[in-house]
Order: structure tokens, then C-alpha cells, then sequence
């Protein structure tokens, strides 16, 4: 949806955060088909933010303006080719909020908590999400997400099983295999607007 403001058509949700396991330049197809995303919607004028989500990479509270500043931080993380470099230069990247990670044996500190996107949504004044990640590390630990959020999701099983709580909360799915298709559509999970 877009409205216009001074005889420009802008996009209504002005700022949309992707969520990938790393940094936008490594990791495989995942970061790449993420990365891609993120750049086709910095062309239709949207701001976009990148939060890595892995423990080895994951940033700390605070936004950041270019993969330099994530260098700083996390120095193992191995610097952008050139062409990396151009293809990530619409990107901001943020942190994870300081909220405790309600972990127990059974959860992966990879993992986000609802608490925690919601937390990022504030401080950062994101509009909307668009996560890329295995839906059993995504927690529930709230009754809603405060903006809109699409999980891209990989799944190659023919049921879901707790992953129903979490699907629940979610705006949308895009369905990345056949089978996640069919195992939303089983479910009937997606009753928000």
C-alpha cells in the first residue's frame, strides 16, 4: 500500500527490518535469497534494517550504519568483496534488545523471542518484519507481535507440531518447499488480517 506525500507515492510501512542467521554477505543461500529481498524492497523505497540473529554474529542494542561498523564489532566476521559490498549498502543493521532469554534445556540461544522484536520494533520504529529462520527457534513469549511480521519459512515436514503456537501470531507465511504449503494449510494457523 502506498499514500502520496508531496505528489510522491511512498510505501506506508516505512521501515522494514530482515531477519537473517547472519550477516547479509555470508552464509550461504538463505543470506543470499534474504539479501535479495531486502534489496528489491530498498528499490520500491522502503528503509531496511538487517538483525543477525546468531549467537557468533548477533549484534549488541544500538543501530549501525554499514558492514564496518558490524566489522568492529564482531572482527572474525570476514569483510564484503566489493560486489558484497555494493549489493549490502542499502542495509542498516541493529541489534538484539538486552530482555532475558526465558531459555530452558529444550531452547536454542540462536533464537528470538517475540519480547525481543517487539522491543527492536520500538526502539527502532520498525513497521514490519520479514524473518528468514527455522520456525522452532522463534518463541512465543508474548500474545502478539506490535507490527506486522512474515516469517519465510523453510520446512520440509508434512505436519506441525508446537510450531502451530508460533505460526499463529504471524501476519503471513511464505512458504519456502511444498510441503510447508501444505502443513499451514492443514494447520488453518494464519487467522490474523
Amino acid at each position: 500500500a502506498f499514500f502520496k506525500h508531496d505528489g510522491v507515492e511512498r510505501p506506508t510501512v516505512q521501515k522494514v527490518c530482515f531477519i537473517g542467521a547472519t550477516v547479509p554477505w555470508t552464509f550461504g543461500a538463505y543470506q543470499s535469497q534474504q539479501r535479495g529481498l531486502s534489496s528489491a524492497f530498498a528499490q520500491a523505497g522502503y528503509e531496511t534494517l538487517w538483525m543477525p540473529r546468531a549467537l557468533s554474529v548477533r549484534l549488541p542494542p544500538g543501530e549501525y550504519a554499514s558492514w564496518r561498523d558490524v566489522r568492529r564489532l564482531k572482527p572474525k566476521v570476514r569483510i564484503p568483496t566489493k560486489s558484497e559490498q555494493v549489493a549490502i549498502e542499502h542495509l542498516k543493521y541493529i541489534g538484539v534488545p538486552d530482555i532475558e532469554f526465558p531459555g530452558n534445556d529444550g531452547m536454542n540461544a540462536n533464537g528470538l523471542t517475540m519480547s525481543q522484536l517487539n522491543a527492536a520494533a520500538e526502539a527502532h520504529d520498525i513497521d514490519a518484519y520479514v524473518l528468514l529462520m527455522d520456525v522452532g527457534i522463534l518463541y512465543v513469549d508474548r500474545y502478539e507481535f506490535d507490527v506486522p511480521t512474515l516469517l519465510w519459512m523453510p520446512y520440509h515436514h508434512e505436519d506441525l507440531d508446537a510450531q502451530g503456537a508460533v505460526l499463529q501470531r504471524l501476519t503471513a507465511v511464505a512458504a519456502l518447499a511444498p510441503s510447508t504449503g501444505r502443513a499451514v494449510e492443514q494447520a488453518g494457523v494464519l487467522t490474523r488480517a
